[in-house]
């Protein structure tokens, strides 16, 4: 009998148990060093917000101007409040200088 068929059983164990030691660590550490970016957002998004907040507001201010009655005015105008609360805390987000 030759080594291998003697110690096959002891061989693969360890080389499967070596494997998983330095695989899943590794695999850890990449997910660390590269895929973590995908979940910080990125500048150019908050720009993308600020902008589709633009558009909203816009809209928002078409409506308050050809509103018929207060109550259809004062609606547009809490929108348009929300909107710009929105905005100012994606300004915030955007020029904070801990964020990416």
């Amino acid at each position: 009998m030759s080594f291998f068929q003697t110690y096959k059983k002891s061989i693969v164990g360890g080389i499967i148990t070596v494997i998983l030691a330095t695989g899943i660590p590794t695999i850890v550490w990449f997910h660390n060093a590269y895929a973590d970016d995908r979940y910080v957002q990125k500048k150019e998004d908050i720009r993308n917000q600020i902008q589709q907040i633009d558009h909203a507001l816009f809209e928002i201010d078409q409506e308050i101007s050809f509103a018929t009655n207060p109550r259809d005015k004062a609606k547009y105008e809490a929108r348009r409040a929300y909107y710009k609360r929105q905005k100012e805390a994606l300004r915030l987000r955007l020029t904070s200088p801990n964020k990416k």
